[in-house]
């Protein structure tokens, strides 16, 4: 497999029904992973690799062991910054 896909922070997601599909759909998504825990708690926390819309510098490699966190998905219509807070340890 080229990759493996993990939709993360479900426990959390449940607290805001709204950003998941009403009808259960991501239950039957084939080849992704549903994880309940925060993709920071889930993997190790030395190959996580956060993309975010507000980086300074563009991803130019990567590296099969690292885990590529995508969280710029609502980061420029909901709350800019968000991911890149993450990156950096925050909440």
């Amino acid at each position: 497999k080229p990759m493996q896909l993990y939709l993360t922070g479900l426990a959390e997601a449940l607290r805001f029904p709204d950003q998941l599909p009403v009808n259960g759909d991501h239950h039957r998504w084939e080849g992704v992973q549903l994880v309940e825990a925060m993709a920071e708690q889930h993997f190790p926390a030395n190959r996580l690799v956060w993309l975010s819309p507000d980086a300074e510098d563009p991803l130019l490699d990567l590296a099969p062991s690292d885990v590529y966190v995508v969280g710029g998905l609502v980061d420029r219509s909901v709350a800019s910054g968000t991911t890149l807070q993450r990156a950096a340890g925050g909440r």
